[in-house]
């Protein structure tokens, strides 16, 4: 990470930057989430903080922040929604994306407080949502990952930074928070935290996704009609 203005670092998504990621996903045949500062090419000013997949593929989805607070100069889908529905298409703001692996999604850092973002890809069909965050002990984070697998009924991956690192800091310090797997009952599945880099490894059954809906869909899966409705009063 550098403090630099936000136009100095960004990449378009289909830069040639990314091929050596998508040319790993081939060989490994694994699917890789992350995000960066996006610059769009069919929008002069536009720069958004955007998670993406990619796989073997190439690239799976790419899907810019909504709401949730980042750098000062980022786009949020809130405020541009119409306009870039009408540049990148109908389905465009939090897409999935079926795969062999199963319906993915993604979203960045603090969409995850947005119970609303993990609902509407739910509501779309996401059976993974990978999450790539940067988190501090300011928020209960743990609680609300497993809050969200057990209301949408999804697997929640996360993936939080190790270390932040400056160009007046390179030796780092240490980002907080813990990379986590959360069941569809919301149960942790696998987790690491802690100062040193790692990983957390569980496996993943989509057949859970039906189990947790059908043990727990009537308290958890919303009345969608009723809510609409009073929302738009």
């Amino acid at each position: 990470m550098s403090r630099v203005a936000v136009d100095l670092v960004s990449e378009p998504l289909d830069k040639g930057i990314f091929a050596p990621v998508v040319e790993a996903c081939r060989r490994h045949n694994c699917y890789v989430a992350t995000s960066t500062q996006e610059k769009v090419p069919q929008k002069e000013g536009w720069f958004f903080h955007t998670g993406f997949i990619m796989g073997p593929e190439g690239l799976v989805l790419r899907s810019p922040k909504a709401q949730a607070q980042s750098a000062p100069s980022v786009a949020y889908l809130r405020d541009i929604k119409d306009e870039y529905k009408s540049i990148f298409g109908e389905n465009s703001i939090m897409p999935v994306a079926k795969t062999p692996i199963g319906t993915l999604a993604c979203f960045v850092e603090g969409e995850a407080e947005v119970l609303e973002a993990s609902r509407l890809l739910a509501s779309k069909g996401a059976e993974v949502i990978l999450h790539t965050s940067m988190e501090d002990d300011e928020i209960p984070w743990t609680a609300l990952k497993q809050a969200i697998g057990f209301q949408c009924h999804v697997f929640l991956l996360t993936g939080a930074t190790s270390r932040l690192i400056y160009a007046d800091n390179p030796a780092g310090e240490w980002a907080g928070g813990s990379a986590t797997i959360i069941g569809p009952d919301g149960r942790l599945l696998a987790e690491k935290g802690g100062q040193d880099e790692g990983y957390a490894v569980a496996n993943i059954d989509l057949a859970a996704i039906d189990a947790a809906r059908e043990k727990f869909g009537r308290n958890t899966v919303p009345a969608w009609d009723l809510y609409t409705d009073l929302y738009s009063q």
